[in-house]
């Protein structure tokens, strides 16, 4: 038995942007709440957001202190803002992080509980609904914008937990390729293989099923193809839009994750890593684990990406998608390891403990114990 279900409406395409006063009016937001960073604000995406909205006369309030990882802080802290500036409704614009904390802001907004109430207590734990919540993703990468997630850095305890639920999931995504052209190509490299790593863990994880797979098999196909292109010439308007389109069809289909996620989310939360980047270096390491347990699928992987198994034996073609996400990254020119990272030896126990209780460890294909996240993460350590 499985269950599907989109909530989000997805308007996507070229300059898509123009429809953003529209679904204010549709939607009945009178003052905007506008969530983004430093990054997309100083690379001039946000100052496009805004002069579409003042074009239209539409009302809205900045809110662009968001890092890397979010925080709890600052995700309390914008709620407060929305609160005091008369905000109906909340747009993340960037890339998860932004859009992550629209969502927990837009929730915040209307509920009087502290964050930590929220956290580990299932779904839609919140007794109110969220403010409506729009988000204009500018990476392909998380597919934030259409997913009932949020990554919440708990800064004190040095790890990230989430909330989730179908009312934090995004009303409506615009997603507008030209907004990802300024995208620089480590940062296209790094997102894109997340949104590669979240196909393949949905494809290969303990719940998939057939929407899930289906919409995980056409993501990693349009990433296969155009990740390399978008990296080598970011004004290549088809390979972005591939690889935005291949990012939303990634979460939409959503089964589960894996142990790639689990230890690059243990990791980046621990010593404020790039989410895109702490993934792309546990990738194929983190996926070995795993094909002994689902060799067709990780074999049809291969096929994607242009390995020709028709003399491999069922193992030998596993094992070749392996080889392919050797190779991917050093085409993108990702050379990071855990170790470069500043990943240190003394902290695996506490890695591996906090791996186990990663929400993207119990749907891995094969069964997870504290030790096998030790053993993996002195592995990635060699590496």
């Amino acid at each position: 038995m499985f269950s599907f279900n989109q909530k989000t409406q997805v308007i996507f395409g070229e300059n898509a942007l123009a429809e953003l006063p529209g679904e204010l009016k549709r939607r009945n937001i009178d003052k905007l709440l506008l969530v983004s960073d430093p990054g997309i604000e100083k690379a001039g995406i946000l100052a496009k957001v805004a002069d579409t909205l003042h074009q239209a006369g539409a009302a809205f309030h900045a809110y662009t202190e968001i890092e890397v990882n979010p925080s709890d802080t600052t995700m309390t802290k914008g709620a407060e803002e929305c609160k005091a500036t008369g905000c109906d409704g909340v747009l993340g614009v960037g890339g998860g992080s932004p859009i992550d904390s629209a969502k927990v802001i837009a929730m915040l907004a209307t509920n009087a509980e502290p964050l930590e109430h929220y956290i580990g207590k299932g779904a839609d734990a919140w007794a109110n609904a969220p403010l409506p919540i729009l988000a204009i993703p500018t990476a392909a990468g998380t597919g934030a914008e259409v997913s009932g997630a949020s990554m919440i850095n708990l800064i004190e305890e040095r790890r990230k937990v989430d909330i989730f639920g179908l009312s934090i999931t995004p009303d409506t995504a615009i997603c507008d390729p030209v907004l990802t052209v300024g995208l620089p190509p480590h940062l296209t490299a790094t997102t894109g293989v997340d949104a590669l790593t979240h196909a393949i863990e949905s494809y290969v994880c303990n719940a998939a099923n057939p929407v899930s797979d289906m919409f995980a098999v056409r993501a990693i196909e349009l990433i296969a193809n155009n990740i390399k292109p978008a990296f080598a010439d970011g004004t290549n308007i088809a390979a972005r839009s591939a690889m935005l389109l291949a990012s939303s069809l990634a979460i939409i289909g959503y089964a589960g994750l894996g142990c790639v996620h689990s230890v690059a989310q243990t990791i980046g939360g621990y010593y404020n890593l790039p989410h895109g980047l702490s993934v792309s270096v546990c990738l194929p390491t983190c996926s070995e684990f795993n094909i002994s347990t689902v060799p067709e699928k990780y074999a049809h992987i291969a096929r994607i990406f242009g390995v020709d198994t028709g003399s491999m034996s069922l193992s030998e073609a596993a094992r070749s998608a392996i080889i392919a996400f050797r190779q991917l990254l050093a085409d993108l020119e990702v050379s990071d390891t855990l170790a470069s990272l500043g990943v240190q030896t003394a902290d695996v126990d506490t890695l591996a403990k906090q791996c186990m209780l990663d929400g993207s460890t119990p749907p891995n294909p094969r069964p997870l114990s504290e030790e096998n996240f030790r053993e993996l993460i002195l592995k990635l350590l060699q590496e």
